[in-house]
């Protein structure tokens, strides 16, 4: 059995351990081998902005959700802005993530 201590360890570099542990809804399938290449630019540090192209239903909301969770769990973001195509698109993805903390 793994220690909570562990496994906040674990999801800190382990981006699809975090998704499936704190949003097992969101992830229920085995995520798409170019997700892990999504996360690697998510994850850079080193560009501030960044511009991904995705195909329809590769799941890009979801993800982007998920990454603004995990900024949010480990307290590397203070600010966060969600741009939509409407401030009602943008307000749905803050609503999603209040309803899974």
């Amino acid at each position: 059995m793994v220690d909570v201590n562990q496994l906040v360890q674990l999801c800190a570099v382990d981006n699809n351990l975090f998704c499936t542990t704190f949003f097992p809804k969101a992830c229920r399938q085995t995520p798409a081998p170019f997700h892990t290449d999504i996360w690697k630019h998510l994850d850079d540090n080193s560009k501030r902005y960044i511009n991904l192209i995705c195909f329809r239903d590769s799941a890009k909301t979801t993800l982007l959700r998920m990454f603004t969770g995990k900024r949010v769990a480990f307290n590397l973001s203070k600010t966060i802005l969600y741009v939509g195509a409407s401030e009602a698109h943008a307000a749905r993805s803050i609503r999603w993530l209040r309803a899974r903390t």
